[in-house]
């Protein structure tokens, strides 16, 4: 893995959710929604529901999504999609967003 990219994990982790750092990888190799699935073998709706962080990365999706994305620890999925809902459930900007004046 090259410094960068370990630079770009690193921030990402620090950062985001564990969606976000999906949608990036997506993004990085041009791939739609429906060509994760297919090469995952995850569902588009669940793939979706991940970008949003309206649901728990398991056992078998981290699995899956280190198999498609390769050189990532399977944990390293469950680790940063339970770090970001910690950060989460601690930010009180994110429990009770401020109302539009």
């Amino acid at each position: 893995m090259g410094t960068t990219r370990t630079r770009r994990i690193i921030t990402m982790t620090q950062q985001s959710s564990a969606g976000a750092f999906v949608e990036e990888e997506m993004i990085c190799r041009g791939w739609p929604i429906y060509e994760l699935a297919e090469r995952s073998g995850i569902t588009p709706y669940t793939i979706i529901q991940i970008i949003l962080s309206k649901t728990i990365i398991d056992d078998e999706t981290s699995c899956l999504l280190s198999r498609v994305f390769g050189q990532i620890d399977p944990l390293f999925w469950s680790k940063l999609d339970h770090l970001s809902r910690e950060r989460d459930r601690n930010d009180p900007s994110v429990n009770n967003p401020e109302e539009p004046s």
